[in-house]
């Protein structure tokens, strides 16, 4: 499985990333902006190369050397529903949110193992 990962904390994107090489996926690029992850994903369809999913956060910013915005993943989604890319969606964020246009919701607790649970359990549905 290719995993496109947008997220700005390095120390989240470990964690997120350890529980997808727990399940075997390896294949996990991490962009930390909205403008290059849209880039290599475009890229990627052009190619023919399948992204399964992308988790992202919700606070990031939208292109290289800005301050990361709150609620760029809603901006993130709404472009992929715009431009009819149909790629599953997994939010982690440390903010509790619900988003419509979504594969799932996970709030992301570090001192915690129920949001690395709920993360796998998605993954799987998936699969």
């Amino acid at each position: 499985m290719r995993v496109v990962i947008f997220e700005d904390n390095e120390i989240k994107y470990i964690d997120v990333k350890d529980v997808l090489n727990s399940m075997g996926i390896t294949e996990v690029t991490l962009v930390t902006n909205a403008a290059d992850g849209i880039s290599y994903i475009n890229d990627c369809l052009e190619n023919g190369n399948v992204v399964d999913f992308i988790i992202t956060d919700m606070n990031f910013p939208l292109c290289y050397g800005v301050k990361p915005e709150i609620f760029a993943g809603n901006w993130l989604v709404d472009y992929f529903r715009h431009n009819k890319i149909k790629i599953p969606i997994i939010i982690c964020s440390t903010m509790s949110i619900d988003c419509d246009g979504v594969y799932g919701c996970i709030q992301y607790e570090p001192d915690t193992d129920l949001w690395k649970d709920e993360l796998k359990r998605m993954i799987q549905w998936l699969e």
